[in-house]
């Protein structure tokens, strides 16, 4: 084949791929959906783009895949014309079964429902795959909203009760669709003027909660429950009167002690109503928030130096082992002191003396006391011998006398 009609095919095969990419769009682009609710998608798909040869611009496969925070509800698909429409997890998969049926001009229509769980804006990605293999994506933005609003229910007391004793229990409930943030009740005399109001928090897509509540006047009263979640949305119900025909049967009186010490930044005492009258609506406060205090344990070391320093200041370091931040009840690091100029060496000839002393006194004893000093020395005897000068006892004619000891 001639390199010519090579580059002709070529450019002919890129310009074919180009139209077909460019033929396919969805209705609609844009979606709403509201949180945790089943949504119904209807979307068209067209295949608008004029070609020279049929075959290739026809659609052979359609691919929805759905984000994470949608998730598609089974046995919910339909595609018109019909052919074969099928799910796996939340890839939605559309198969061509009768030839030509999506071509040139034409159009398909497919719808399925799916939960939105997740809030934000999200993308439904859709893949269509032509005969010859090529293939468009193109993308369905879905933007999930909370707009519902709570829904209350007031359980107790009935309307138009009539109460004795003024002790009341307000019984409420609510239900959500994705996440609550409060529940309240409040009371209003017949004048429309506020008389009481408690506000709780809460969480989840159900609560139900109990208010208690001393009345202290007879008379008609309205009350209601009120309720809002994180998105802002609030309701009320219908409101509802009561009538107190001998509220001042009991009225607390509230004792309390004082708050305990800061312990992981909460206050906590104890309140007793005095009257004994059993409902807890008027209660004070038995615990709130607070700041941890840090006392500081301060640790010192001896003053330095021993002796005071002819600069009469001696110092030392205090640390606070609790590392408190606060420097307060820190003691004094510095002190004055009163030099003494000589002092030491008195001291230290004074010791010297005695030392001296003691070792003389010892040498005395010792050598007084020797061993040798205690022997008894014998007084020697002198005798006289009589003979000559050679040693002879007798017969010496010289006379000579010699002493022997």
């Amino acid at each position: 084949m001639k390199k010519g009609l090579k580059v002709l095919i070529l450019i002919s095969l890129i310009a074919n791929l180009f139209f077909v990419s460019a033929a396919i769009t969805l209705s609609p682009t844009t979606q709403t959906a509201e949180i945790n609710k089943w949504e119904s998608f209807s979307i068209t798909v067209s295949n608008t783009y004029t070609v020279s040869e049929p075959t290739n611009s026809t659609v052979k496969e359609i691919v929805f895949t759905l984000p994470s925070g949608l998730l598609f509800i089974n046995d919910t698909n339909s595609s018109d014309p019909g052919s074969s429409f099928s799910n796996t997890s939340n890839t939605l998969t559309w198969t061509n079964t009768t030839e030509f049926s999506v071509n040139v001009n034409s159009q398909t229509e497919f719808s399925f429902t799916a939960n939105a769980t997740t809030l934000g804006t999200s993308s439904i990605t859709v893949v269509s795959t032509f005969v010859n293999l090529s293939t468009t994506t193109n993308t369905i933005s879905v933007t999930t909203s909370d707009t519902s609003i709570p829904s209350i229910t007031l359980n107790s007391p009935d309307n138009n009760e009539e109460d004795t004793d003024g002790v009341l229990v307000f019984d409420c409930s609510v239900t959500e669709n994705y996440a609550l943030s409060s529940i309240a009740l409040y009371i209003w005399d017949n004048s429309s003027s506020e008389v009481y109001k408690k506000i709780l928090s809460t969480a989840g897509l159900s609560n139900q909660s109990e208010f208690d509540y001393t009345f202290s006047d007879d008379g008609e009263y309205d009350w209601n429950c009120y309720a809002n979640d994180t998105a802002g949305n609030f309701d009320w119900a219908s409101n509802r009167t009561l009538t107190i025909s001998s509220a001042n049967a009991c009225a607390p009186s509230w004792d309390c002690d004082d708050w305990d010490s800061c312990v992981d930044g909460n206050q906590t005492r104890i309140c007793i109503d005095s009257n004994s009258c059993g409902s807890n609506s008027t209660k004070p406060d038995e615990i709130q928030a607070c700041e941890d205090e840090c006392v500081s344990e301060w640790d010192c070391t001896d003053w330095a130096p021993l002796e005071c320093p002819e600069t009469e200041k001696q110092t030392r370091t205090c640390i606070d082992s609790n590392e408190c931040s606060s420097a307060s009840g820190k003691p004094s690091e510095t002190r004055a002191c009163t030099f003494e100029s000589g002092t030491s060496w008195i001291f230290i000839s004074v010791v010297l003396g005695l030392v001296a002393l003691g070792v003389i006194g010892g040498a005395v004893f010792y050598f007084r006391s020797k061993p040798e000093d205690n022997f008894n020395i014998q007084t020697p005897s002198t005798q006289n011998y009589t003979g000559n000068n050679y040693g002879e006892v007798s017969g010496n004619s010289q006379g000579y006398t010699y002493k022997y000891s």
